[in-house]
């Protein structure tokens, strides 16, 4: 072996190592964090001092709304514990995006919790997720207490007196690939290899958050009241039948009978169903051998799946055009409209409580995002602006009248019209 070879040799050897010692064992509760972990999160705090304090980290997304409203209360709590416990609010997100949304929140105050961007993809890599928010609590010896969807004031006490963690733990996702349908892929198990037609319908698996995806040959779904399966099938993953405007229900015989169906379109409907939903949920899934089902074909077996389940509890869906009052979306100044038009390039996407702002975000996104805010009004949003590209733009969003937009939208060029129009319902009967 000549002196190129050997060096050649003694590289890949230490490239080998190298790789080896890059490899993180991602960890659960109750297991212990390695120095290299401790050494991370020790490089976020500002405080040496504080370093042997437990640590909350808590993983969120500019994007996640639920995660921004939450910002507020997770700063007061570590104002509340100062010298107690660490929180540590990671995203990997870029610092401007995420610099912008804290301006948003906190204008020119400095908050108490410590905010990291791009941060350290290691640490995703010990604390793996799949949905956010995302919360990894561990004690001051570095044992990792609790991975959960909560954080309030009785937990972080129960954390800095080392007590056990009393809440439901976060069961992780990350392992699942939502890509591809979760049974018929073996993901989870099913036995056949020779699969013809695979369908599933079963009340939601715990494990489980709200997701719908399809592929060329599948559909699949997880933790839907019935009123959005029936939305996804015939609706085909249009964001616009989403609206629970566009859903009439009949032969209700309560508000028990529509917060089941999860139709919850009030106040008190929404409450009801919270209370309940655990037990009205489903996980569904579809999925055909490739090239045997057009795209259309996929969605009419799951509305005959769907009706045909669901018939078992008298529940049924079609169809129906109706003329209805509508909110249509019109351009009324061409040349403002180019910049509502002109997709940057750069993806973005976030709100808080009184703001929302969208870069090279598809139209639908946009429509659903309106349609949310101005939900109240009862009438669903229809696009006649002749576009349906990529849009940016940026909404104040403290009130929810048709007026306040109309002011807002106007600085693109934009128009919201009430109208009347023929358009399609989705009508769930209960017989």
């Amino acid at each position: 072996m000549n002196y190129l070879e050997k060096a050649l040799l003694i590289l890949g050897l230490m490239f080998t190592a190298i790789a080896s010692m890059a490899q993180v064992k991602p960890l659960s509760v109750g297991d212990k964090c390695p120095p290299e972990l401790k050494t991370i999160l020790n490089g976020y705090i500002n405080n040496q001092t504080k370093d042997e304090l437990p640590i909350v980290i808590d993983f969120w997304a500019t994007w996640c709304s639920p995660c921004v409203a939450q910002f507020p209360k997770i700063d007061s709590l570590q104002a509340l514990f100062k010298d107690k416990v660490n929180i540590l609010s990671v995203s990997a997100e870029k610092e401007s995006m995420v610099n912008e949304v804290i301006t948003k929140l906190f204008g020119t105050k400095k908050p108490a919790v410590t905010i990291i961007s791009n941060y350290n993809k290691k640490l995703y890599n010990y604390f793996p997720h799949r949905g956010i928010p995302h919360y990894v609590f561990i004690d001051k010896n570095g044992i990792v207490s609790a991975i959960t969807k909560e954080l309030d004031t009785v937990l972080i006490a129960q954390l800095i007196k080392q007590e056990p963690i009393r809440v439901k733990m976060k069961l992780d996702t990350a392992k699942l690939n939502y890509d591809k349908p979760l049974y018929a892929s073996m993901q989870l198990p099913l036995d056949s290899a020779l699969l013809q037609y695979h369908v599933m319908i079963a009340k939601s698996n715990p494990a489980m958050g709200d997701h719908f995806s399809r592929g060329e040959n599948f559909i699949s779904g997880a933790a839907s009241s019935i009123v959005k399966l029936f939305q996804i099938a015939y609706g085909k993953f249009n964001l616009e039948y989403l609206d629970l405007n566009r859903v009439e229900v009949t032969g209700l015989k309560s508000q028990l009978d529509s917060a089941q169906l999860g139709y919850h379109v009030n106040s008190e409907l929404k409450r009801i169903w919270k209370t309940i939903k655990s037990n009205y949920q489903y996980d569904y899934e579809l999925k055909v051998p490739k090239n045997s089902f057009t795209n259309d074909q996929l969605f009419e077996l799951m509305q005959q799946d769907l009706n045909r389940f669901f018939s078992t509890i008298k529940i049924s869906a079609h169809v129906e055009k109706k003329t209805s009052k509508i909110l249509a979306l019109v351009v009324n100044d061409t040349l403002k409209n180019s910049v509502f038009r002109q997709g940057s390039g750069v993806t973005n996407q976030y709100s808080t409580p009184n703001f929302m702002k969208m870069e090279n975000q598809h139209m639908p996104l946009f429509l659903s995002q309106l349609t949310f805010l101005l939900k109240d009004t009862g009438l669903p949003i229809v696009n006649q602006t002749g576009y349906k590209g990529k849009v940016n733009i940026a909404l104040n969003t403290t009130a929810n009248t048709i007026a306040y937009f109309n002011k807002q939208l106007a600085n693109y060029g934009l128009i919201l019209l009430e109208k009347e129009q023929e358009i399609d319902i989705i009508i769930i009967s209960k017989n």
